[in-house]
């Protein structure tokens, strides 16, 4: 059976390595999109994706060619739907698709499932990656970078799917130490963990950040593995060992920018040599290279309308 794999732009390389890794399987790229060729009974391992926004079982990749095999298992009578639109712009166009979709839904089907709006059981999304139209059955309704455990969240934090990303970027990897900087609502750090099923650690100046990340990291399961403190990053020299760690994450907003400087003279202090240091910050913020690093990797990934930069650097 087909599944689509809706990611956002720019994570799709990622979330084929990831499918590769945790399945073993192929995956076929599309902008925003994978294809893979998947065993029903086993989609709840492609659910454990952490780079994926959604994960549909296949209705097809045409308004008009919409599979109606064994849509039986999928819809009952008793299970409420709802048909979804995304990434198709005017309300018009998008509520046309919805009512063409759900008159193929019911056509197809002895019997007529129950259509609700508000708080529907399944979903039917309708995907338009700027070329073409993916047409799925989503199980789980709610997407799943939204990560049920952000109970306590962060305006600044990111979603599950793009704090992964950012992880993946670091060079951090599963038998590596690692530290998250100014980690907010501790997204950064469970992400980690819930990668590597090691332990991480991870710092904030402020209370009520702590205790979030502290609180989240429990409903994520992860209690035993985040270990996140409140400090200062002046004190990060006198908290931990010289050469303590392999990676360390900073994400910087623009009250942190005028730190830098320390960033450099902490991380020189607490990362091994050839340890990678990862910067993330808005994309006009100029970065200064110290002569104790150097730059591997400068990119930008976009996130709606939001664009945010990363410095991937090397201690030497």
């Amino acid at each position: 059976m087909k599944i689509f794999i809706l990611v956002n732009s720019g994570l799709e390389k990622l979330a084929q390595q990831e499918v590769k890794e945790l399945l073993d399987v192929d995956a076929k790229i599309y902008d925003s999109v994978l294809e893979v060729d998947f065993d029903i009974e086993s989609l709840e391992k492609l659910n454990q994706l952490q780079s994926a926004k959604r994960v549909l079982i296949s209705l097809g990749k045409s308004l008009d060619n919409i599979s109606e095999s064994d849509w039986e298992q999928h819809f009952s009578a008793e299970k409420s739907f709802k048909v979804e639109v995304e990434n198709v712009k005017g309300n018009e166009n998008r509520l046309g698709i919805a009512k063409k979709v759900a008159g193929m839904v019911y056509a197809g089907l002895d019997f007529e499932p129950k259509l609700e709006l508000k708080k529907p059981e399944m979903l039917v999304i309708v995907y338009h990656n700027g070329k073409d139209y993916f047409v799925g059955i989503d199980k789980n309704v709610e997407e799943l970078n939204s990560r049920k455990y952000r109970v306590f969240a962060h305006s600044a934090s990111f979603k599950g799917d793009l704090a992964y990303y950012f992880v993946r970027k670091s060079g951090f990897v599963a038998g590596k130490k690692v530290l998250v900087g100014f980690c907010k609502d501790g997204t950064m750090a469970i992400e980690a963990a819930l990668f590597s099923k090691e332990k991480v650690y991870g710092f904030d100046s402020t209370r009520q950040n702590v205790t979030a990340a502290r609180k989240n990291s429990q409903l994520a399961g992860m209690k035993d593995f985040v270990d996140i403190q409140k400090y200062e990053l002046d004190e990060l020299d006198v908290k931990f060992s010289e050469l303590e760690f392999d990676n360390l994450i900073f994400q910087i907003t623009s009250k942190d920018e005028n730190q830098l400087n320390e960033i450099y003279y902490q991380s020189n202090y607490i990362l091994k040599k050839k340890g990678k240091l990862l910067l993330i910050g808005r994309p006009n913020w100029e970065v200064t290279v110290s002569e104790k690093f150097k730059l591997l990797e400068e990119a930008e990934i976009k996130k709606g309308e939001s664009v945010h930069k990363l410095w991937l650097l090397e201690k030497k």
